[in-house]
Parts: structure tokens; C-alpha cells; sequence
């Protein structure tokens, strides 16, 4: 008899020589979709704003242009002002649209933010009444009344310090209680103001002039975004 030779069929060498090649496109490929899943986070922020701010929406939409220009989208969010630098600053959101350069402020409580040092624009910030009336001239004008403001707001909490003041989630709630007398005064960006009072017929309601102030408004970004900022410079108008 002859011995038996036990042979394994041919495809199974072929299944052999064939799993090197396998390996190889299979890691490649498990290796492109790690690549891409980083790039398109690297190439999408969400940039947080005050609602009810119409000049803020306007500047946000300035950074979405600019931010393009360097191969980055971006969304825009509205939420309560101090609910944006408390997202930004732990990395909810990757930053806000703007803020005053209050360095100081922010290193203290926002130690995660960095600015963009260039101004996107300006606020053009007012005094709005209800049965008010008296000159509008410097901050101190503001200490005989009782002052509101949204919180995170820190432009007019700089300028308040020391006075008698109170804040609010936003505009309209402030609006609501200088509405009911519980407010003698709201300083708020005046577009900002006068679009509450169209939106929620706050009728009573007026801004004083002239403006109490104009602050140069900064972008903000989460420090894991701060290699961004160079490139960011070269094309902001």
C-alpha cells in the first residue's frame, strides 16, 4: 500500500498568501478612518453667543466667513452670556463669539479662554428706562439707581463696580422686571435692547441717549484651538 499523504487543498495557500495583503489594506484603511474622523473634528467649531443679541449674531456671522477662509466650519449657538464663557472655558463649546478684554476677569475665572487680539466689532452699550429721565454721562451717572444687566456681561460689571446691581439670564427677563418696577435702569447693547422691546412689546420701555459707552468687542477661544489664532489674524477684516 502506499502511504498515506495527507494535502491541504489548494485554496487554503491560497487564503494564506492572500491574508498578508489583507492585513495590510485592512490596518490602512481602519487607518484612513481614524485620519478622518481627526481631520473633520479639527474642521468644525461651535461658537457659542448671548440669544436675543442681534450684534453678536452679526459678529458670529464675521467669524464664520473668516473661519472658512481657513478651512474651518463653524456653528452658531445661542445660550444665556455666562453660559457661553462657562461652556467655552471647559470645552463644552470651542468658544464665543465675543466678549470685552476684560484680561483680568477672565484669567480668574476663564483660565481655558484665549482672545484673538483684534476687536470684531464695537457695542454700542445704552441706558434703557421705564419712568426715568436724567443725562446720560459716564458710568457714575448710573449710582443713584439699580442697575440690571445680563450676567456675563462683564463689560458692564467692571464699570458697576461698587454700585447697586442685579443680573439677569438675558435681556427680556431684565426688560420683565424694569417693566414691573423692580429694576430703575437695564444696560444692554442698544440693538440688542430695542429688538427685545419690538419682539415682547415692552412698549413702556426706551433707551436714553446719548450711549453710556462703546467697548471693543473680542472672540474668544478654548486654549486646545489656540494654534489657531495665527492663521485666524490673517484673514479676520
Amino acid at each position: 500500500m502506499w502511504p498515506f499523504v495527507r494535502s491541504e487543498p489548494e485554496v487554503c495557500h491560497e487564503e494564506k498568501r492572500a491574508s498578508g495583503p489583507l492585513l495590510v489594506v485592512t490596518v490602512a484603511l481602519a487607518a484612513m478612518v481614524v485620519i478622518s474622523q481627526a481631520t473633520a473634528q479639527s474642521t468644525t467649531m461651535v461658537l457659542q453667543y448671548p440669544e436675543n443679541s442681534t450684534d453678536q449674531l452679526a459678529a458670529g456671522k464675521i467669524l464664520v466667513q473668516a473661519y472658512a477662509k481657513i478651512g474651518i466650519t463653524v456653528s452658531l449657538v445661542p445660550v444665556p452670556s455666562e453660559r457661553a464663557l462657562q461652556n467655552a472655558n471647559n470645552g463644552s463649546c470651542d468658544g464665543i463669539v465675543c466678549n470685552a478684554a476684560d484680561l483680568a476677569i477672565f484669567a480668574k475665572n476663564y483660565p481655558n479662554l484665549v482672545m484673538v487680539d483684534k476687536p470684531i466689532y464695537s457695542i454700542n452699550a445704552a441706558v434703557f428706562v421705564k419712568d426715568k429721565v436724567f443725562e446720560v454721562k459716564g458710568w457714575d451717572c448710573l449710582k443713584p439707581y439699580t442697575i440690571g444687566y445680563p450676567l456675563g456681561n462683564k463689560w458692564v460689571q467692571v464699570n458697576t463696580q461698587g454700585m447697586k446691581t442685579f443680573q439677569g439670564e438675558n435681556a427680556k427677563s431684565l426688560f420683565q422686571m424694569l417693566d414691573a418696577g423692580r429694576l430703575d435702569v437695564v444696560v444692554v447693547p442698544r440693538a440688542s435692547g430695542e429688538k427685545v422691546i419690538k419682539d415682547y412689546g415692552f412698549a413702556s420701555i426706551k433707551a436714553l441717549s446719548p450711549d453710556i459707552a462703546v467697548i471693543p468687542m473680542y472672540h474668544f477661544v478654548n486654549k486646545k484651538h489656540a494654534d489657531k489664532i495665527p492663521a485666524l489674524l490673517k484673514v479676520l477684516p
